[in-house]
């Protein structure tokens, strides 16, 4: 990355917060990241491979992931600019500041929206200000740095927090505006997932509340999310669990049990979905 500005832990050369410019062919291939990650695209196009999905993303844009999560950019040209943030959740825990900032569910951790907003030319002029301030804040060393950027992280966060949901309010509305029976359903099975995940773990019983078939509802979520029934009460699931590594220092056993499983062993073996540098970091078992 070029003209890259770092913030290190005290102790390591470990990442906690980084503001950098790049042309070069950045995340061309599968990356996953032990931090948050947001990259601003003021020019061209690019096409965004994140999780099970492929996207084509036209600028101006904002991609947000999540550490750990897989994702790989392509450009559709050469030396299209980009504009990167790294930042770990010990500079700014996304949980802890939920109240603050209410980024997660929307930029990230959101099961049923694609990890970036595009945005208008209006707003991409209002997020260039904020990352100029950030890029002046760090070009020399002064007191209270850190708390500055962090002050400027923020504000970045909200403003694309706003734009994210105002963009996925209209595509909702739309949606329901041409009376689309798929809405319905979706809608209220994101709903049950959010009410039920912890006690009612099988897609057939939520399938069953809705009065559809299983197969039904797989198709719906297939088409609209890229993602079996089951994933996305998976990946509720382990959102969860991760807030409770974040914030708590229950073990695996405790939180096996808060998150409605009996059998610890096959919580054990779904928590391994959880990269393991997160559980190291922790302590946890």
């Amino acid at each position: 990355m070029n003209a890259e500005f770092l913030i290190t832990r005290p102790d390591s050369t470990e990442r906690l917060f980084s503001i950098g410019e790049s042309n070069q062919a950045l995340f061309s291939i599968l990356t996953r990241l032990p931090y948050f990650t947001v990259v601003y695209l003021q020019e061209g196009s690019v096409e965004l491979k994140a999780d099970l999905s492929i996207y084509h993303v036209s600028a101006p844009a904002v991609l947000f992931f999540s550490p750990f999560q897989p994702f790989l950019i392509k450009k559709s040209e050469e030396n299209i600019p980009m504009k990167v943030l790294h930042f770990h959740p010990d500079f700014f825990c996304i949980l802890k500041h939920q109240k603050e900032v209410s980024c997660n569910g929307v930029l990230f951790n959101n099961l049923f929206a694609p990890p970036f907003v595009e945005i208008t030319p209006e707003q991409s002029t209002v997020l260039e200000s904020v990352f100029k301030q950030m890029q002046d804040e760090s070009s020399h060393e002064e007191l209270a740095q850190n708390d500055l950027l962090l002050s400027y992280l923020k504000i970045f966060l909200i403003h694309t927090t706003r734009y994210k949901a105002q963009n996925q309010a209209q595509v909702e509305d739309q949606i329901a505006q041409n009376s689309n029976p798929d809405h319905s359903i979706l809608q209220k099975y994101k709903t049950m997932i959010e009410e039920f995940f912890v006690k009612e773990h099988s897609p057939s019983i939520y399938a069953d509340k809705l009065n559809v078939s299983l197969k039904t509802l797989g198709k719906l979520t297939k088409k609209y999310f890229d993602r079996t029934p089951s994933d996305l009460i998976q990946e509720r699931l382990m959102m969860e669990a991760k807030r409770e590594l974040y914030l708590t220092d229950k073990s695996v056993k405790e939180i096996a049990y808060l998150l409605g499983f009996e059998d610890e062993f096959y919580f054990s073996r779904l928590f391994k979905k959880i990269p393991i540098p997160l559980l190291s970091t922790t302590g946890r078992q």
